[in-house]
């Protein structure tokens, strides 16, 4: 019954193409993936982001934000596009796998949204952790309070008005954990998220993001 209703739905409502909104062929390829996957994709040794603070240890990211990534971006965010989760995950995953740290993690957790306004990111976080196999779990993070949105602000307003703004439960104490987002622009929300789970007692904190700001390579 449940594949009955998934394929009438797909009759009805064809899987398209996140970057071009093109209809997909029936192996899940589309024919724009080859342009975008030379002007956008990350390599192995380019997809890392270190900080100069000590958490998180590093961010890995599959795509640099220049078009038409912040188009898939947009349709998954504002469209409800949400098959678009799916493609991102896979991908963040495939990624991840070169990278012995993040299978060895023992959660994934998404950034939170002040009294879940908003479920894009739980979404994301949900279907990455299970394209990697490893436990997701919405409540070890959350936010305490709204605050500005980050797009709206200088770079050095981020941080500050992220301050205090989220909170981690005990339950990460001695775990390795991955913050999973859509997109790294200064870092400033991943960095406090790391901030508070290692303060709870994560033993590890990484992040993992669908893309990053910049034109680098």
């Amino acid at each position: 019954m449940k594949a009955a209703l998934e394929a009438l739905i797909k009759l009805f409502y064809p899987d398209r193409c996140i970057f071009c909104l093109g209809l997909l062929e029936p192996d899940g390829s589309c024919s724009c993936r080859r342009e975008v996957e030379m002007k956008c994709r990350l390599s192995l040794g380019r997809r890392e982001t270190r900080f100069r603070e000590s958490w998180p240890s590093f961010v890995i990211s599959s795509y640099i934000y220049r078009d038409p990534v912040p188009e898939a971006v947009a349709n998954f965010k504002f469209r409800g596009f949400t098959h678009a989760a799916n493609e991102m995950a896979r991908v963040m995953a495939e990624d991840a796998a070169d990278y012995p740290e993040l299978g060895a993690c023992h959660l994934v957790v998404p950034v939170p949204s002040y009294r879940g306004r908003t479920l894009h990111g739980l979404v994301l976080a949900r279907e990455f952790a299970k394209a990697m196999g490893l436990p997701f779990d919405p409540k070890a993070v959350k936010k305490t309070r709204e605050t500005k949105k980050q797009h709206e602000l200088d770079p050095r307003s981020r941080r500050t008005n992220l301050k205090d703004a989220f909170a981690a439960d005990e339950r990460v104490k001695g775990l390795r954990v991955i913050i999973c987002d859509d997109v790294l622009t200064s870092g400033s929300t991943i960095l406090e998220l790391a901030s508070v789970l290692r303060a709870a007692g994560a033993e590890e904190v990484y992040a993992v993001t669908f893309a990053r700001a910049g034109n680098k390579r």
